[in-house]
Protein backbone atom coordinates (compact mmCIF):
# COMPACT_ATOMS: atom_id res chain seq x y z
CA UNK A 1 0.00 0.00 0.00
CA UNK A 2 1.38 3.42 -0.94
CA UNK A 3 2.16 5.80 1.88
CA UNK A 4 1.25 9.49 1.57
CA UNK A 5 4.31 11.70 1.68
CA UNK A 6 4.52 14.38 4.34
CA UNK A 7 6.96 16.81 5.93
CA UNK A 8 9.71 15.98 8.37
CA UNK A 9 13.05 15.02 6.89
CA UNK A 10 14.15 18.59 6.10
CA UNK A 11 14.21 19.17 9.86
CA UNK A 12 16.79 16.41 10.07
CA UNK A 13 19.09 17.15 7.14
CA UNK A 14 18.35 20.79 6.40
CA UNK A 15 16.64 20.59 3.02
CA UNK A 16 13.37 22.53 2.88
CA UNK A 17 12.40 21.12 -0.51
CA UNK A 18 12.36 17.51 0.64
CA UNK A 19 9.27 15.51 1.58
CA UNK A 20 9.15 12.04 3.11
CA UNK A 21 6.81 9.48 4.63
CA UNK A 22 4.74 10.42 7.66
CA UNK A 23 6.56 7.93 9.89
CA UNK A 24 9.51 10.35 9.97
CA UNK A 25 7.41 13.36 10.97
CA UNK A 26 7.55 12.92 14.74
CA UNK A 27 11.29 13.06 15.35
CA UNK A 28 12.34 14.08 18.85
CA UNK A 29 13.95 17.38 19.80
CA UNK A 30 17.49 17.89 18.54
CA UNK A 31 20.51 17.72 20.82
CA UNK A 32 23.43 19.82 19.54
CA UNK A 33 26.82 18.69 20.81
CA UNK A 34 30.52 18.60 20.07
CA UNK A 35 31.55 14.97 20.23
CA UNK A 36 34.87 13.05 20.10
CA UNK A 37 35.27 11.81 16.54
CA UNK A 38 36.20 8.27 17.65
CA UNK A 39 32.72 7.76 19.17
CA UNK A 40 31.11 7.96 15.72
CA UNK A 41 30.67 4.99 13.39
CA UNK A 42 29.29 4.69 9.83
CA UNK A 43 25.72 3.46 9.49
CA UNK A 44 25.17 -0.11 8.34
CA UNK A 45 22.27 1.25 6.26
CA UNK A 46 24.50 3.67 4.34
CA UNK A 47 23.65 3.19 0.64
CA UNK A 48 26.89 4.79 -0.45
CA UNK A 49 29.64 2.18 -0.84
CA UNK A 50 32.45 4.24 -2.37
CA UNK A 51 34.03 7.60 -1.50
CA UNK A 52 36.24 9.50 -3.94
CA UNK A 53 39.56 9.95 -2.17
CA UNK A 54 40.54 13.11 -4.06
CA UNK A 55 37.30 14.89 -3.15
CA UNK A 56 37.72 13.71 0.46
CA UNK A 57 41.18 15.29 0.58
CA UNK A 58 39.79 18.54 -0.84
CA UNK A 59 37.03 18.54 1.77
CA UNK A 60 39.58 17.79 4.51
CA UNK A 61 41.59 20.86 3.45
CA UNK A 62 38.45 23.00 3.58
CA UNK A 63 37.55 21.64 7.02
CA UNK A 64 41.09 22.36 8.26
CA UNK A 65 40.69 26.00 7.20
CA UNK A 66 37.03 26.69 7.94
CA UNK A 67 35.82 23.88 10.22
CA UNK A 68 32.61 21.87 9.75
CA UNK A 69 29.83 24.30 8.86
CA UNK A 70 26.99 21.75 8.85
CA UNK A 71 26.86 19.38 11.86
CA UNK A 72 26.87 15.61 11.36
CA UNK A 73 23.51 13.96 12.11
CA UNK A 74 23.85 10.96 14.44
CA UNK A 75 21.86 8.70 16.75
CA UNK A 76 22.83 6.54 19.69
CA UNK A 77 23.90 3.19 18.26
CA UNK A 78 21.25 0.62 19.30
CA UNK A 79 23.56 -2.31 18.61
CA UNK A 80 26.90 -1.35 20.15
CA UNK A 81 28.72 1.35 22.08
CA UNK A 82 28.97 4.78 20.50
CA UNK A 83 26.93 6.66 17.91
CA UNK A 84 25.81 5.88 14.38
CA UNK A 85 26.06 8.43 11.56
CA UNK A 86 22.76 9.09 9.82
CA UNK A 87 23.86 11.93 7.53
CA UNK A 88 27.35 13.32 7.04
CA UNK A 89 29.65 10.30 6.75
CA UNK A 90 31.68 12.08 4.07
CA UNK A 91 32.28 15.03 6.45
CA UNK A 92 33.24 12.56 9.18
CA UNK A 93 35.76 10.80 6.93
CA UNK A 94 37.23 14.13 5.82
CA UNK A 95 37.46 15.24 9.46
CA UNK A 96 39.55 12.16 10.22
CA UNK A 97 41.87 13.09 7.33
CA UNK A 98 42.03 16.62 8.75
CA UNK A 99 43.03 15.05 12.11
CA UNK A 100 40.19 16.64 14.07
CA UNK A 101 39.65 15.29 17.58
CA UNK A 102 35.97 16.27 17.80
CA UNK A 103 33.16 17.32 15.47
CA UNK A 104 29.81 19.17 15.81
CA UNK A 105 26.84 16.81 15.82
CA UNK A 106 23.07 16.79 16.13
CA UNK A 107 21.74 13.77 18.03
CA UNK A 108 18.39 12.32 16.94
CA UNK A 109 16.25 9.55 18.40
CA UNK A 110 14.94 7.51 15.47
CA UNK A 111 14.26 3.86 14.66
CA UNK A 112 16.30 1.54 12.44
CA UNK A 113 13.78 1.92 9.61
CA UNK A 114 13.78 5.71 9.89
CA UNK A 115 17.58 5.68 9.87
CA UNK A 116 17.67 3.62 6.67
CA UNK A 117 15.08 5.80 4.96
CA UNK A 118 16.80 9.05 5.90
CA UNK A 119 20.24 7.79 4.95
CA UNK A 120 19.05 6.72 1.50
CA UNK A 121 17.21 9.94 0.70
CA UNK A 122 19.94 12.19 2.10
CA UNK A 123 22.48 10.61 -0.25
CA UNK A 124 20.16 10.76 -3.26
CA UNK A 125 19.36 14.42 -2.59
CA UNK A 126 23.04 15.29 -2.40
CA UNK A 127 23.83 13.28 -5.56
CA UNK A 128 26.62 11.43 -3.76
CA UNK A 129 25.81 7.98 -5.16
CA UNK A 130 27.05 6.04 -8.18
CA UNK A 131 24.31 5.05 -10.68
CA UNK A 132 24.15 1.51 -9.24
CA UNK A 133 24.04 2.78 -5.64
CA UNK A 134 21.29 5.20 -6.67
CA UNK A 135 19.34 2.40 -8.37
CA UNK A 136 19.69 0.17 -5.29
CA UNK A 137 18.54 3.06 -3.10
CA UNK A 138 15.40 3.54 -5.22
CA UNK A 139 14.75 -0.21 -5.08
CA UNK A 140 15.10 -0.23 -1.28
CA UNK A 141 12.68 2.67 -0.92
CA UNK A 142 10.08 0.99 -3.13
CA UNK A 143 10.61 -2.48 -1.65
CA UNK A 144 11.03 -1.63 2.05
CA UNK A 145 8.97 1.54 2.48
CA UNK A 146 6.27 1.05 -0.18
CA UNK A 147 7.13 4.15 -2.18
CA UNK A 148 5.65 4.19 -5.68
CA UNK A 149 7.74 5.49 -8.57
CA UNK A 150 5.52 8.59 -8.58
CA UNK A 151 6.23 9.15 -4.86
CA UNK A 152 9.97 8.92 -5.44
CA UNK A 153 9.85 11.23 -8.45
CA UNK A 154 8.11 13.87 -6.34
CA UNK A 155 10.35 13.35 -3.31
CA UNK A 156 13.70 13.26 -5.09
CA UNK A 157 12.91 15.79 -7.79
CA UNK A 158 13.47 13.34 -10.66
CA UNK A 159 11.13 12.20 -13.43
CA UNK A 160 9.12 9.01 -12.99
CA UNK A 161 10.81 7.50 -16.07
CA UNK A 162 14.24 8.20 -14.52
CA UNK A 163 13.26 6.27 -11.38
CA UNK A 164 11.90 3.36 -13.43
CA UNK A 165 14.93 3.17 -15.74
CA UNK A 166 17.37 3.35 -12.83
CA UNK A 167 15.71 0.39 -11.12
CA UNK A 168 15.69 -1.56 -14.41
CA UNK A 169 19.49 -1.44 -14.72
CA UNK A 170 19.70 -3.65 -11.61
CA UNK A 171 18.68 -6.54 -13.89
CA UNK A 172 22.03 -6.28 -15.71
CA UNK A 173 24.87 -8.74 -14.92
CA UNK A 174 27.30 -7.86 -12.07
CA UNK A 175 30.17 -7.32 -14.52
CA UNK A 176 28.24 -4.55 -16.27
CA UNK A 177 27.25 -2.95 -12.96
CA UNK A 178 30.95 -2.81 -12.14
CA UNK A 179 31.65 -1.13 -15.50
CA UNK A 180 29.01 1.49 -14.67
CA UNK A 181 30.43 2.20 -11.22
CA UNK A 182 33.94 2.42 -12.70
CA UNK A 183 32.61 4.89 -15.31
CA UNK A 184 33.63 2.65 -18.21
CA UNK A 185 30.09 2.91 -19.60
CA UNK A 186 27.37 5.44 -18.84
CA UNK A 187 23.84 5.06 -17.55
CA UNK A 188 22.64 5.68 -21.12
CA UNK A 189 24.75 2.77 -22.35
CA UNK A 190 23.43 0.57 -19.55
CA UNK A 191 19.82 1.40 -20.36
CA UNK A 192 20.39 0.36 -23.99
CA UNK A 193 21.81 -3.00 -22.82
CA UNK A 194 18.67 -4.00 -20.89
CA UNK A 195 16.91 -7.01 -22.49
CA UNK A 196 19.76 -7.68 -24.94
CA UNK A 197 20.87 -11.31 -25.38
CA UNK A 198 24.62 -10.76 -24.83
CA UNK A 199 25.00 -7.57 -22.78
CA UNK A 200 28.58 -8.31 -21.63
CA UNK A 201 29.84 -8.73 -25.21
CA UNK A 202 28.12 -5.53 -26.31
CA UNK A 203 29.51 -3.67 -23.29
CA UNK A 204 33.04 -4.75 -24.22
CA UNK A 205 32.40 -3.49 -27.77
CA UNK A 206 31.22 -0.14 -26.36
CA UNK A 207 34.46 0.22 -24.40
CA UNK A 208 36.86 -1.01 -27.10
CA UNK A 209 35.26 1.11 -29.86
CA UNK A 210 34.46 4.09 -27.61
CA UNK A 211 30.83 4.08 -28.77
CA UNK A 212 28.44 6.80 -27.68
CA UNK A 213 24.88 5.97 -26.63
CA UNK A 214 23.39 6.56 -30.09
CA UNK A 215 26.02 4.35 -31.73
CA UNK A 216 25.32 1.68 -29.11
CA UNK A 217 21.59 1.77 -29.85
CA UNK A 218 22.27 1.37 -33.59
CA UNK A 219 24.66 -1.53 -32.91
CA UNK A 220 22.03 -3.33 -30.82
CA UNK A 221 19.38 -2.70 -33.47
CA UNK A 222 21.60 -4.19 -36.18
CA UNK A 223 22.44 -7.21 -34.01
CA UNK A 224 18.75 -7.91 -33.52
CA UNK A 225 17.87 -7.68 -37.25
CA UNK A 226 19.09 -11.17 -38.30
CA UNK A 227 16.97 -12.78 -35.59
CA UNK A 228 13.91 -10.84 -36.69
CA UNK A 229 14.51 -11.69 -40.35
CA UNK A 230 14.91 -15.39 -39.52
CA UNK A 231 11.69 -15.36 -37.51
CA UNK A 232 9.80 -13.68 -40.34
CA UNK A 233 11.18 -16.19 -42.85
CA UNK A 234 9.98 -19.09 -40.67
CA UNK A 235 6.51 -17.53 -40.39
CA UNK A 236 6.29 -17.06 -44.16
CA UNK A 237 7.18 -20.71 -44.75
CA UNK A 238 4.59 -21.79 -42.18
CA UNK A 239 1.93 -19.63 -43.87
CA UNK A 240 2.62 -21.30 -47.21
CA UNK A 241 2.54 -24.79 -45.71
CA UNK A 242 -0.77 -24.23 -43.91
CA UNK A 243 -2.31 -22.60 -46.97
CA UNK A 244 -1.44 -25.66 -49.09
CA UNK A 245 -2.73 -28.16 -46.50
CA UNK A 246 -6.02 -26.34 -45.86
CA UNK A 247 -6.42 -24.98 -49.38
CA UNK A 248 -7.14 -21.58 -47.82
CA UNK A 249 -5.43 -18.21 -47.55
CA UNK A 250 -3.56 -18.10 -44.20
CA UNK A 251 -1.89 -15.04 -42.65
CA UNK A 252 0.36 -15.29 -39.55
CA UNK A 253 1.37 -12.19 -37.59
CA UNK A 254 4.05 -13.06 -35.05
CA UNK A 255 5.93 -11.12 -32.38
CA UNK A 256 8.62 -12.48 -30.04
CA UNK A 257 6.41 -14.67 -27.86
CA UNK A 258 2.91 -14.22 -29.26
CA UNK A 259 0.96 -13.60 -32.46
CA UNK A 260 -2.21 -14.34 -34.40
CA UNK A 261 -3.40 -16.52 -37.30
CA UNK A 262 -5.95 -15.15 -39.78
CA UNK A 263 -7.91 -17.53 -42.06
CA UNK A 264 -9.67 -15.87 -44.98
CA UNK A 265 -12.73 -17.36 -46.72
CA UNK A 266 -14.70 -16.24 -49.77
CA UNK A 267 -18.14 -17.70 -49.07
CA UNK A 268 -20.28 -19.53 -46.53
CA UNK A 269 -19.34 -22.89 -47.97
CA UNK A 270 -15.66 -22.25 -47.28
CA UNK A 271 -16.49 -21.07 -43.74
CA UNK A 272 -18.44 -24.26 -43.02
CA UNK A 273 -15.55 -26.30 -44.39
CA UNK A 274 -13.14 -24.50 -42.02
CA UNK A 275 -15.43 -25.12 -39.05
CA UNK A 276 -15.75 -28.81 -39.93
CA UNK A 277 -11.97 -29.20 -40.07
CA UNK A 278 -11.55 -27.43 -36.73
CA UNK A 279 -14.18 -29.67 -35.12
CA UNK A 280 -12.38 -32.78 -36.32
CA UNK A 281 -9.21 -31.68 -34.50
CA UNK A 282 -10.98 -31.32 -31.13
Amino acid sequence: MTKRLGKGIFELIGNNTLEINNNIANISTDTHLTMPINLLNPSTSQPRKTFDQESLRELAESISKHGIIQPIIIRKNPHKKGYEIIAGERRWRASILAKLKSVPVIVKEISDNQCLELSIIENIQRQDLTPIEEAEAYFNLTNTFSYTHEDLASTIGKSRSHITNMIRILSLPPSIKLMINNKLISFGHARALINTEKPEAIAQKIISSNLNVRQTELLIKNLQKPHKNKTQKNLTELEQSLSEILNLQIKINGLKNKGSITIKYNNTQQLNSILDKLKKTT
